[in-house]
């Protein structure tokens, strides 16, 4: 394994969709109270990096399939038979990978979160401790549903709020029923949002 000590950052910064004139432009700053926005930007910029990061995110390490040592010590015409099992001989670009994501990842944490992960090895395994630890297990996933429902559902404007903290309220309010993967279709928005504006 890599350790992050040992990461080339220069890879990071040679990609121009994460970089500003010559320097890397910072990954977000970890939020604790706003977990699921730091999130979506996390991953956002991770994309914006290099595609495969977010691979990483999600799959974790590559696994050796029983294929990848039949076509690692073929000859040359059998590989020719099996294409869609052809196996790169270089896996240490997966480790790289996983070694460039925790990096990141670990840049935009405060010491007193990285402190307790900073003997997670693998980019997935860190990731997925900090969403465990921040949006909380399936149950508490699915209370947060609820009690966001809740909110929808008597969500109105407030006595002295400008039409544009109203929209913004609502606006955040709905960004978080996407991020736990519930959707409104767009009439029962607008019907929502209007029969929350007091009569002018």
């Amino acid at each position: 394994m890599t350790s992050l000590s040992k990461v080339d950052f220069s890879s990071i910064s040679q990609n121009s969709s994460h970089t500003d004139n010559g320097s890397m432009v910072k990954p977000p700053k970890f939020n604790a109270n706003n977990f699921s926005l730091w999130k979506s930007r996390m991953m956002l910029f991770l994309e914006g990096a290099d595609n495969r990061y977010l691979t990483v995110l999600r799959e974790g390490p590559l696994v050796p399939k029983v294929w990848d040592k039949f076509i690692k010590t073929s000859k040359k015409k059998d590989k020719e038979k099996y294409p869609l099992f052809h196996v790169s001989d270089d896996s240490s670009d997966e480790e790289r990978n996983s070694a460039t994501v925790r990096a990141i990842i670990a840049q935009s944490l405060p010491d007193e979160v990285y402190h307790s992960l900073v003997n997670v090895s693998i980019a997935k395994e860190m990731w997925t401790t900090l969403c465990v630890l921040y949006e909380g297990t399936d149950e508490v996933k699915k209370s947060r549903k609820i009690s966001l429902v809740r909110k929808y559902e008597f969500f109105s404007h407030e006595k002295g709020e400008s039409l544009s903290n109203y929209y913004n309220r609502f606006n955040s309010l709905l960004n978080d029923h996407k991020l736990l993967g519930k959707l409104y279709d767009n009439e029962e928005i607008l019907c929502k949002f209007m029969d929350g504006l007091p009569d002018f």
